[in-house]
């Protein structure tokens, strides 16, 4: 396996927490494109960070192709009402994760309805 193969699998962990490390945007780019075509982890957690709603973009376009994740922690992260729309908008192609936590991030009433609307014909 070469190294760049290593990375996309993270040693096969099924669970990564990267809570608490400062990540910003940038970072998380990153860790959505590594995680394209990964197959081991199930779990993400990024909770308590810096990504905002520019950062929740990556995941949500993670989502649509990503059939191994069921479980994504990006709650206080400030993504706000953009950042919950791009996560749902990611969730409608997604028939696999079962656990989305966006407590504290100040969706408001916008985010709120994107993510209830996707609550309406989401199955899983």
């Amino acid at each position: 396996m070469n190294s760049n193969e290593s990375i996309r699998t993270f040693g096969g962990a099924a669970e990564l927490d990267f809570s608490g490390k400062g990540l910003g945007s940038a970072d998380v780019k990153v860790l959505a494109e590594l995680l394209k075509d990964n197959k081991t982890a199930k779990v993400l957690n990024v909770m308590s960070n810096k990504i905002g709603p520019e950062g929740a973009k990556p995941f949500g376009e993670l989502l649509k192709t990503n059939n191994t994740l069921t479980q994504l922690d990006v709650s206080d992260n400030k993504i706000e009402a953009e950042g919950a729309a791009a996560l749902a908008d990611g969730l409608l192609s997604n028939s696999v994760l079962l656990c989305l936590n966006v407590m504290g991030n100040k969706i408001g009433p916008e985010g709120a309805k994107s993510v209830g609307a996707l609550l309406k014909t989401n199955n899983t």
